[in-house]
């Protein structure tokens, strides 16, 4: 069922320390989190967008991807008909060395937010921050060298590459982006110097919600069978009911 709030995704605040480790329901204490709310970057960044990001996929990680996997590729992926689920991989933060394996700044200003891949596709998913908002060109710039390091770091494998965004109403900025760009062309134009050239790799560009993920979420509590993973689901799904993040919230 559906239950309909008055208010919209909050308008929060940049992000601190504090205000960071305030929002984040598990792995709080990693070394990534005092970095991102640390960060070059950290004017044009949130605490409720990094805890989002955080809170989300550092919990779908600890789920069967076989189970979520799937949905996402249903929201964020459309057009796509499916991702080999066997080995997936789920890195948040991985430049700022989060996880296991070392993976290198996509630039000195930005992050690379969450990182899913298999041994024949990569997956990233960058959120538009607060200082894209109302500018494309910031968050163009921002994919373009996110995707020059990502189509590098796929080598060989498939690349596809979603901007996060709180509801595509609120982010002109992402829509705007991914509008323009989603013919591939475009993009391997503009990257044409990059070798492989031309961003062969490069399958989709498109635009994923918090809605999304909260549909994700709500299918891990509807479908898995281990109660401990739709543990995680569930707290991360209450986390985001709880947090007015949702204009309309369903609840499984």
């Amino acid at each position: 069922m559906t239950r309909n709030t008055t208010h919209g995704p909050a308008v929060p605040g940049p992000a601190s320390h504090a205000d960071l480790l305030g929002n984040l329901i598990i792995d709080r204490y990693e070394t990534a989190v005092l970095e991102i709310a640390t960060s070059t970057v950290n004017d044009s960044r949130t605490s409720v967008e990094d805890a989002v990001t955080w809170n989300i996929f550092r919990s779908l990680r600890q789920v069967d991807a076989a189970v979520w996997l799937p949905e996402l590729c249903r929201r964020g992926l459309p057009a796509v008909e499916s991702l080999v689920t066997a080995g997936c991989r789920v890195s948040v933060w991985p430049s700022a060395g989060t996880d296991t394996g070392s993976f290198p700044k996509a630039s000195a200003d930005t992050h690379i937010d969450a990182l899913l891949e298999s041994s024949s596709w990569v997956w990233m998913i960058q959120t538009e921050h607060r200082s894209h908002a109302k500018e494309a060109a910031t968050l163009s710039d921002a994919v373009r060298k996110l995707l020059d390091w990502g189509s590098r770091y796929a080598d060989e494998r498939a690349l596809y590459f979603s901007v996060l965004v709180c509801t595509k109403e609120q982010a002109p900025a992402g829509v705007e982006t991914v509008g323009r760009y989603a013919d591939l062309s475009v993009w391997r134009t503009l990257l044409a110097e990059h070798p492989p050239s031309g961003l062969p790799n490069l399958k989709a560009l498109t635009i994923l919600t918090w809605s999304d993920l909260a549909t994700v979420l709500g299918a891990v509590v509807q479908n898995v069978d281990r109660a401990d993973e739709r543990g995680y689901a569930a707290r991360a799904l209450a986390w985001m009911h709880g947090q007015g993040l949702l204009a309309t919230q369903t609840v499984p």
